[in-house]
């Protein structure tokens, strides 16, 4: 007998022990006590077993070791009954089995030295005579032995291998022994194409005008079985139809269309495979089959795309803005502190929050009722990391409850028993959660969701309403790109923050903002990663309601300066392919950076210009352009174009090409013209940092220009002898408004001058008169010219004059 006088200790003697499947009763005798009766069996233990499948009825198909056939290895079968196992989760493991004389499994202690993969097997390896499989290899490009004995089980079937129809399977679940070796393997082939969910009605899933019913499907995720209810908005489901199976597999790639071929995308510089069943959601948001040609829209549509992958890393479905579904539907936007207490011993928790239809709703939930916290599931083993823990029994508070501290799961024997899944005091006012709800409707668990933080430090930076990403959203210290739908929920609140309202992302703008500055993003574990579930906006600090500008890049026609030359009052742009020209109201700053000597725009020059709402030019700042070279190669079929030594840069739509050589006002080429330039310097300015897709190109000459001609000519009276200048070859000069300056150097010669402003200037050609000093002697005079041309650059010539009988004077 224990201390505790509850408990004793029945030891045997002399290797007596107790038969299996036996009932044996146990008495206490306590003097003064009633007597102490127990009754207890002995398990029989299955060693070595392998669960190689299971019954709808709940039993596991085992082989292994048995105690009856001498330690041999024979295939035997025992119907045992694992109670709330997941079955899935544990098909192929090893280990060994306790159970009761009603084959109720008492027990399962799993083989802690195997490990399982997932993926699709794309290739089986033979042995040299070409007959025996010795290896496969899967879709995470790892080659794995066959071990000797290994069991396969090939659409449902044991012992039937994948390789009598086919050497490869879309999914298969691998169990590797402790030296990597494969002891089992569950594979299937998808029959059918497959579905993303819009909606779960009972045991109907729909999504874009598809629907399937999963009634006696068996459904898996990760490797575990899971329930309809479970399925969530967003999910890519794959089938097996003859064997009704079927797995819900999330892989998302997100980015722009680099280039596309006929069987293949590249986005974002990664490539991925098109197939048969390969589809898109066109713009009425029904289901089409992909081709390569449909691509091309989304394209065209300058927006990133959203791709689904199979195991394989073939495309299933892509999403874009041509295309739409709702991420999140079941949020709970909390309005205040979450009210944490105990009813005898019912642990509670009190909401009040808004949905997505920002109706008020309240609702108490008692935590042991509840079966789904987060990725825990009540009758089902907690996973910590890569570790799986004894089942969880039910949720409740810890000791530090009620009012703070967490919420807890409670585990079946294991100690500790209980393990945190959710701490009350995280959820608070702002906060989102998203309830889990089963097929009547009813709340029966929550998840908590990851949130990152959008903030950009100036209006420059902020993301328009409606934009398909937020760059550089923060997340535990790691910035990345967010995709947001234009369906997308956003709750808003105020600086009190009271609930303002909840609008989709495209309909924002409803509210008086169209700039969005900062947000808090929530996306969900069982959301693919990169895509926003939710956002949360304080619409006084994180937009900007007042704005009444609009920032754009462009290249410049043409600029006007006031009489001191100091301020800017007038510029000529190229905007989107077409000339506008808007007053000009710049700081003092501003035009002290824009005005100097080496500091003046020039024609062909791109800049980063913002005008507000009565057209006028109120920012105006030089654009760095991305990358200056020749052209090396175009492709008009791809729309691209390639510099020597240097990157390749997609076209889309809207894309021009300025013209910038004659130096008077700009032409537009086209691909084509670009494709036979010939040793000429193109300058590429892209869209925004990181993409290389092109907005717009400016090309100039990339050789010497050539000399303008500078005569003097024999038409002179007396000694007045003018001097014209070609700028035809100067590229940079302004013709609306050009200011030339003459300066000679030689014998007998006035010394410079300097034209007017506003000179006469008609195509290229510029004409000043000066007089020679009396006295030339016969014979040949050279002469020393600079020309600047409107204070920005200068060339140096030299011409000869020949004076004969001191009344002649003849050009050379």
């Amino acid at each position: 007998m224990h201390d505790n006088g509850r408990t004793a200790t029945v030891t045997f003697l002399d290797n007596a022990y107790l038969e299996a499947h036996r009932d044996y009763t146990f008495v206490i005798d306590i003097p003064g006590y009633a007597s102490a009766e127990s009754t207890h069996q002995r398990p029989e233990y299955l060693e070595d077993a392998r669960i190689v499948g299971y019954n709808d009825n709940g039993t596991v198909v085992v082989r292994g070791y048995h105690p009856t056939s001498d330690s041999e290895r024979v295939a035997v079968q025992e119907n045992l009954n694992l109670g709330d196992v997941n079955l899935e989760g544990v098909l192929g493991q090893s280990g060994v089995f306790a159970y009761l004389r009603n084959n109720t499994v008492e027990n399962f202690y799993q083989n802690d030295s195997e490990t399982t993969v997932l993926g699709a097997v794309t290739d089986v390896n033979y042995n040299t005579a070409g007959t025996t499989p010795v290896s496969i290899e899967m879709s995470n490009g790892e080659t794995y032995r066959l071990a000797s004995g290994f069991i396969p089980r090939y659409n449902g079937t044991v012992d039937q291998s994948l390789t009598t129809t086919g050497d490869a399977a879309d999914y298969a679940k691998v169990t590797l022994n402790s030296n990597n070796q494969v002891v089992f393997y569950d594979a299937y082939d998808w029959n059918r194409q497959s579905l993303i969910v819009e909606s779960v009605d009972g045991n109907i899933v729909s999504g874009f005008g598809d629907q399937f019913n999963l009634t006696d499907y068996t459904v898996v995720e990760s490797g575990e079985e899971i329930g309809i209810s479970d399925i969530s908005q967003g999910d890519n489901i794959y089938f097996n139809t003859t064997v009704e199976y079927a797995e819900v597999y999330n892989e998302l790639a997100v980015g722009m269309i680099d280039r596309i071929f006929e069987d293949r995308v590249i986005v974002e510089g990664n490539e991925y495979q098109l197939t048969s069943d390969s589809a898109f959601i066109d713009a009425e948001g029904n289901r089409q089959s992909l081709q390569a040609t449909h691509l091309q829209q989304f394209v065209d549509s300058e927006e990133p795309v959203s791709l689904y992958l199979d195991r394989s890393g073939n495309v299933s479905f892509v999403l874009g803005d041509l295309g739409d579904f709702v991420v999140g539907e079941d949020a709970a936007y909390l309005t205040s502190t979450v009210n944490a207490y105990r009813q005898g011993q019912r642990s509670n928790i009190e909401l009040n929050y808004r949905s997505v239809t920002g109706s008020s709703e309240s609702v108490t939930l008692g935590l042991e009722q509840l079966t789904r916290i987060n990725d825990h599931v009540k009758g089902r083993p907690f996973i910590d990391g890569d570790e799986e823990l004894a089942v969880i029994d039910y949720f409740t508070f810890d000791e530090n409850a009620p009012g703070e501290g967490n919420i807890v799961a409670v585990l079946r024997g294991d100690s500790p028993n209980q393990v945190v899944v959710s701490d009350v005091e995280d959820l608070g006012n702002k906060d989102i959660i998203d309830f889990v709800k089963n097929n009547d409707g009813d709340i029966v668990g929550f998840n908590t969701l990851i949130s990152g933080t959008y903030s950009e430090a100036s209006l420059q930076d902020a993301a328009e309403v409606g934009a398909s990403y937020l760059e550089g959203v923060t997340t535990d210290g790691v910035d990345a790109d967010i995709r947001v739908f234009g369906s997308t929920p956003v709750f808003l609140h105020d600086e009190d923050d009271n609930f303002v309202g909840v609008a989709s992302w495209d309909e924002v703008e409803a509210f008086d903002f169209d700039l969005v500055t900062g947000a808090t993003v929530y996306h969900g574990n069982n959301n693919p990663a990169g895509i926003a579930d939710y956002l949360v906006i304080n619409v006084d600090e994180d937009t900007d309601l007042d704005t009444e500008t609009v920032e754009t890049n462009a290249v410049v026609n043409s600029v006007s300066y006031n009489a001191a030359g100091d301020e800017i009052t007038q510029i000529s742009l190229i905007v989107d392919g077409q000339f506008v020209t808007y007053e000009v109201n710049l700081s003092d700053e501003q035009n002290a950076a824009l005005t100097g000597a080496d500091d003046r725009l020039v024609r062909g020059e791109a800049v980063d210009v913002e005008v507000n709402s009565n057209d006028v030019v109120i920012g105006l700042e030089e654009l760095g352009e991305t990358e200056v070279g020749t052209v090396s190669s175009v492709s008009t079929v791809d729309r691209t174009v390639t510099l020597t030594d240097g990157g390749t840069y997609r076209f889309d739509q809207n894309t021009y090409i300025v013209d910038n050589r004659s130096g008077n006002t700009p032409e537009f080429l086209t691909l084509t013209d670009l494709e036979n330039l010939d040793d000429v310097n193109v300058l590429v300015y892209t869209v925004s940092s990181g993409t290389n897709f092109v907005d717009f190109i400016v090309v100039n000459s990339g050789s010497p220009a050539p000399t303008p001609t500078i005569t003097a000519n024999t038409n002179v009276e007396g000694t007045i002898v003018e001097l014209t200048a070609n700028f035809a070859h100067f590229t940079d000069v302004d013709s609306d408004n050009v200011t030339v300056a003459f300066e000679l150097e030689g014998e007998e010669a006035d010394a410079s001058f300097v034209s007017e402003e506003d000179a006469d200037y008609t195509e290229g050609v510029y004409t000043e008169s000066f007089a020679l000093i009396d006295g030339f002697e016969d014979g040949n005079h050279e002469f020393d010219v600079t020309v600047s041309y409107d204070g920005i650059d200068s060339e140096e010539f030299s011409f000869t004059i020949t004076v004969e009988d001191e009344a002649t004077l003849d050009n050379n």
